[in-house]
């Protein structure tokens, strides 16, 4: 598969959830989406006061969506755990978190808690 594929993607995201203990943890949220191709789901990681947020978008065109990640520390950053070189994402005073998924793309992010 080439390396920008949607299964290339998928294998990479199970490598990280595995490195960060994620069949550990427990799953806190599933936030309301407004887009049918939007699948986000938010963990507590075991043995430390972070989440991870997963966000895959399932379908063919890009995806731009806020979604309220409850227990997320405020106007802290999401780290991408996919791409350790991308830019953090800012989380709101609200815990909002802004995604931005390309077609058939999946992204997971580490908020570290206070």
């Amino acid at each position: 598969a080439t390396p920008d594929s949607f299964a290339s993607q998928l294998a990479r995201m199970l490598k990280a959830r595995a490195d960060l203990r994620l069949y550990a943890a427990r799953l806190t949220d599933i936030p309301a989406v407004h887009s049918k191709s939007l699948f986000v789901l938010v963990h507590e990681l075991p043995e430390r006061s972070e989440l991870e947020v997963t966000a895959i978008n399932f379908g063919p065109s890009p995806v731009e969506e806020t979604a309220l990640i409850r227990g997320a520390t405020p106007n802290s950053t999401a780290s991408d755990v996919l791409d350790p070189e991308a830019p953090a994402l800012p989380v709101g005073a609200d815990g909002s978190l802004r995604l931005s998924l390309q077609a058939f793309e999946g992204k997971a992010f580490r908020i570290k808690g206070s």
